[in-house]
């Protein structure tokens, strides 16, 4: 699934491809940073499990909240950002905690 919408990151965020007319790196670097933030999160959501084993609801709202990190939106990569905050939080505490294994829901 991330292979079929980094194309499209590439559309909406042409600095990615550096040969963009008025490039700089800072564009550069968050467009490809946030994709790649993005992609990661998009795995952990289609696997079910990031450090931890993840309930159904967790796994939707990380694909949904990673697709919006995935845009070149500076706004809607924030936002996605503060939504995967709560899964993001709960999977570091499992992970300390020593319990990969969520209960299922």
């Amino acid at each position: 699934l991330a292979k079929a919408l980094v194309p499209f990151v590439f559309v909406y965020g042409p600095a990615m491809l550096i040969v963009t007319k008025g490039f700089n790196w800072v564009d550069f670097l968050e467009i490809t940073l946030s994709c790649a933030l993005g992609v990661v999160m998009l795995a952990a959501a289609l696997t079910g499990y990031g450090v931890a084993r993840m309930g159904r609801f967790e796994q939707i709202w990380l694909a949904l909240s990673a697709v919006m990190v995935m845009s070149p939106s500076r706004a809607a990569t924030i936002a996605g950002l503060v939504a995967a905050t709560p899964v993001l939080l709960r999977q570091v505490a499992m992970w300390r905690r020593g319990s990969t294994v969520a209960p299922q829901t």
